[in-house]
């Protein structure tokens, strides 16, 4: 897609674009509902249910599409965090503990900076979700949960999909807590 816009922008009509788009958005919110696992999903859910405190890490779009997730947890008597790219260094051991869940949201796989919260999470037997679009795994090795959802490498339109995963989530805490 970055290609089709950035290469030949100006030889599509704006109608074409506009489908195109449309269609990249589609085809992965499809793929992700084919592709969904409730059984993981309510695992997550469970973690959270269990856990003292949840941190989520993520750029400023991933955050934003957790968002209510972070306010149902938070009403729910729970201390939900985020923390964006740029102050994941800020992030170290002793934030976390054993009754911690720690969510990495990570669209793209190409922009992952979260390794030294990872270890320091590890380091210290919280448990760690990684969300993302893209297979990577030397992270998922490292990690409790992988949720992946999306097409791999879409990037941009892997946002559509994010904001359904994150707004699912909310809505089962509601129903599981």
């Amino acid at each position: 897609m970055k290609v089709f816009l950035s290469q030949n922008i100006l030889f599509k009509s704006n109608e074409e674009i506009s489908e195109y788009l449309f269609q990249q958005c589609l085809d992965n919110l499809v793929t992700t509902k084919e592709n969904l696992d409730l059984a993981t999903l309510l695992k997550i859910v469970q973690l959270f249910k269990e856990s003292e405190d949840i941190t989520f890490l993520g750029d400023e779009h991933d955050l934003d599409e957790f968002l209510l997730l972070q306010i149902k947890l938070l009403t729910s008597g729970k201390c939900a965090y985020l923390f964006k790219v740029s102050e994941t260094k800020t992030v170290r051991s002793y934030f976390f503990n054993e009754n911690s869940v720690v969510v990495i949201i990570n669209v793209c796989d190409g922009f992952f900076h979260y390794h030294d919260a990872l270890e320091n999470a590890k380091e210290v037997g919280a448990k760690v979700i990684y969300i993302s679009q893209d297979y990577n795994k030397e992270v998922a090795d490292k990690v409790d949960i992988f949720y992946r959802y999306g097409v791999e490498w879409s990037i941009n339109t892997g946002y559509v999909s994010l904001y359904y995963i994150g707004e699912l989530l909310e809505k089962l805490c509601i129903r599981n807590f």
